[in-house]
């Protein structure tokens, strides 16, 4: 390879994706990314979405290019096969049962924790396919305030983790995660972390930002402040540019020679 990775890990919103610019996936993103993958490369799209929702976010942004796997809802993985995506069934099969698991091991806690959020703050509470307890904040400082109380629950359950992008935020299993599905992946192809690439911008693509999941890793320079303190803390790459321009550039560092 022509390259000095082999996967290249990239969180979608905030990462390779402004949805406020006319071009909202970047052009030389596309292009780099197709060229890594022209030479053997795997790219992964690691992301907090559904897969629905991802999938047509793509086709409305017309991207070009696709990636070699998926990681939704934070932990979910799917491989391209033949143009579709598959699941990996015995991951994804395992990752639903712990989580139903968990859903029913902590149901005696949840009211006391619903009442606290309801009567302290404005958010929506709620539970769908994903979480037994998610949370839309009404702003980020609510959303703080939310992270102390769960933090709580956190220290004598170390099954939980709370797994929050900006406003939003659900309750997981902490085995699973965008770095657990990403070494998942890592064993499949058999890779080591010091052929990965990884990037994001916030506090869900954590896990993911960590030498022992990747050898390189890099924030936009529109990465929220905690995300950026973490990775430069770690002597990671906080690009002088944002989005997906932000990624071409770090990319290209790693092209050998």
């Amino acid at each position: 390879m022509n390259w000095d990775v082999r996967l290249v890990s990239t969180d979608f919103d905030g990462t390779i994706f402004d949805q406020h610019a006319d071009a909202p996936v970047a052009a030389e993103f596309q292009d780099l990314i197709a060229e890594f993958q022209a030479d053997g490369g795997v790219w992964v799209i690691n992301t907090g979405r559904d897969q629905a929702s991802l999938l047509e976010e793509l086709a409305r942004c017309r991207v070009r290019v696709m990636p070699d796997f998926l990681v939704v809802v934070e932990r979910e993985i799917f491989r391209r096969e033949h143009g579709k995506f598959c699941p990996h069934i015995e991951w994804n099969s395992l990752c639903s049962r712990r989580h139903a698991d968990l859903a029913r091991n902590l149901a005696d806690e949840f009211p006391a924790i619903v009442s606290w959020i309801r009567a302290h703050t404005s958010a929506s509470v709620f539970a769908d396919d994903y979480s037994p307890l998610a949370v839309v904040a009404s702003t980020n400082e609510e959303m703080d305030a939310i992270d102390a109380r769960l933090a709580d629950l956190a220290t004598v359950r170390p099954e939980v983790t709370w797994m929050r992008n900006d406003v939003y935020a659900r309750l997981c299993h902490s085995d699973y995660s965008k770095g657990t599905a990403l070494l998942e992946i890592q064993r499949l192809l058999g890779l080591t972390p010091e052929v990965v690439f990884t990037v994001g911008d916030h506090l869900n693509d954590l896990s993911m930002l960590a030498p022992e999941v990747a050898g390189y890793f890099a924030v936009p320079k529109n990465a929220v402040t905690p995300v950026i303190e973490h990775v430069e803390k770690l002597e990671g790459r906080v690009s002088e540019y944002s989005f997906g321009r932000a990624v071409a550039n770090e990319l290209a560092r790693l092209r050998c020679g």
